[in-house]
């Protein structure tokens, strides 16, 4: 057999080449992270809790989590060990997955959001909730700040209208109601609900700007 100090090599996943038991030589495969993702995962991880899970040796894995900020990782992890530690360190608030292979497509799945890229596999792309077609992980942070303005103006929306329902629900049982004043309660609340809803679309211009 050949035996070969790994210690000594560059990092990355080595693949090994010998002929007739003599060892000829190494391949070394390595991500090269994108200085945008970095910024966007070390973001991320003072907001959320950011994990990475990998099927990459031991060596590649804590490289890239010290590039990431120092985050919490686990390594040369199966396909199913994939899906069992995430269920593991899952909490009970939402749980987000970002893949792009074959291999993620049952945590994209399982994951309260699952989120990938468009050079992601066939796969992965349709168990996803979330595809960033361009492949800029920072648009992941502007889709978060747009769906809780969204839920936000929502929410305002929903106790607006209910509050005025009620309030003229009561002036009419008192005999104060008057046909402008129900137009108003009906179509004129609406309106004012869908005016508020619009102030999402300088939500949208303002991330765009300011990127």
């Amino acid at each position: 057999g050949v035996t070969v100090e790994t210690e000594k090599l560059p990092i990355g996943s080595y693949t090994f080449v010998s002929s007739g038991g003599d060892f000829i030589g190494y391949i070394v495969v390595k991500d090269e992270l994108k200085e945008t993702s970095m910024e966007t995962v070390r973001e991320f991880t003072k907001e959320y809790d950011t994990v990475m899970l990998t099927g990459d040796n031991e060596i590649s894995a804590r490289d890239i989590a010290l590039q990431l900020g120092g985050i919490e990782y686990y390594s040369e992890l199966l396909p199913e060990e994939k899906l069992t530690k995430f269920n593991e360190i899952r909490t009970n608030s939402v749980s987000l997955f970002v893949g792009d292979g074959i291999n993620d497509a049952p945590l994209l799945k399982n994951a309260d959001i699952g989120v990938s890229l468009g050079s992601a596999t066939d796969l992965a792309i349709e168990v996803s909730d979330v595809i960033i077609i361009n492949n800029d992980i920072r648009l992941l942070d502007k889709a978060i700040k747009i769906a809780k303005k969204t839920r936000r103006l929502s929410g305002e929306n929903i106790v607006f209208s209910l509050a005025v329902k009620f309030i003229f629900l009561v002036m009419s049982a008192l005999g104060l109601m008057w046909m402008w004043l129900s137009i108003f309660a009906d179509v004129g609340v609406a309106i004012l609900c869908v005016l508020n809803a619009l102030r999402l679309i300088y939500q949208k211009k303002y991330l765009k700007d300011k990127a």
